[in-house]
């Protein structure tokens, strides 16, 4: 019994992964959040970001969710909790020189 315990919680834990598409990446729910994202982020940071043009980055991801100077931010989870206010942010930060990918972060915000 404690077996099957343990073996549920490792799977219900395993974060999910699926490949990058451009459609998955810009559906919204209901509420405004972005439901495919956080399943999508490791496959699109490691195959597809490295290297590319600005251009090519907003034709996949679309407009970004804020523009700071020469980083384009796009928001991957925001959990409100119970208020309005959000209590935990997930962002992945496109940093370009010259107009071409030279750094990716994924920021966190307890």
């Amino acid at each position: 019994m404690l077996t099957s315990f343990f073996i549920i919680t490792f799977f219900l834990s395993c974060k999910q992964s699926k490949p990058f598409n451009e459609q998955g990446w810009a559906t919204k729910d209901d509420i405004g959040g972005y439901p495919e994202r956080e399943a999508m982020v490791d496959d699109l940071v490691s195959n597809h970001l490295k290297g590319a043009h600005c251009n090519k980055v907003i034709a996949m991801l679309g407009r970004p969710d804020e523009l700071q100077g020469a980083v384009l931010c796009y928001n991957i989870i925001t959990d409100y909790g119970t208020d309005i206010d959000p209590v935990y942010t997930r962002n992945l930060e496109v940093y370009f020189k010259d107009s071409i990918v030279n750094a990716i972060h994924i920021v966190e915000k307890p």
